[in-house]
């Protein structure tokens, strides 16, 4: 670790974008990782997308009264994307970064654009 470990690289370099205490916990990082492919299938073969666990109607309700307040984006997102499941990445770099994955009706997307 003092000559630059995984911690290291999660936290401070951002070098790394999952920090896994087993094997079994990379491999799920990986297996995530991959389903986040741009691969499209067949239209025929297209996947139905599950709605939000939590409706968009209160959208406007989340935004905070007073700008001293911050407010959490994945409250916003757990609103907007399929199943209200995000993938999130490099969780640790950065407490004010946000980065994952996430499908909105069907289609993956990262970042601020549609892949």
């Amino acid at each position: 670790e003092e000559l630059g470990g995984a911690s290291l690289h999660a936290k401070v370099s951002g070098c790394v974008d999952h920090f896994a205490t087993s094997e079994k916990e990379a491999f799920e990082y990986i297996r995530n990782a991959i389903s986040t492919l741009n691969y499209v299938l067949p239209v025929e073969e297209s996947p139905e997308f599950d709605n939000p666990l939590y409706g968009d109607d209160d959208l406007l309700g989340l935004a905070p009264q007073d700008y001293s307040y911050t407010l959490h984006i994945k409250l916003i997102l757990s609103r907007i994307i399929d199943g209200s499941r995000f993938q999130e990445f490099k969780a640790n770099y950065g407490i004010t970064l946000v980065t994952g994955f996430a499908y909105i009706e069907g289609s993956v997307c990262s970042s601020e654009y549609f892949m």
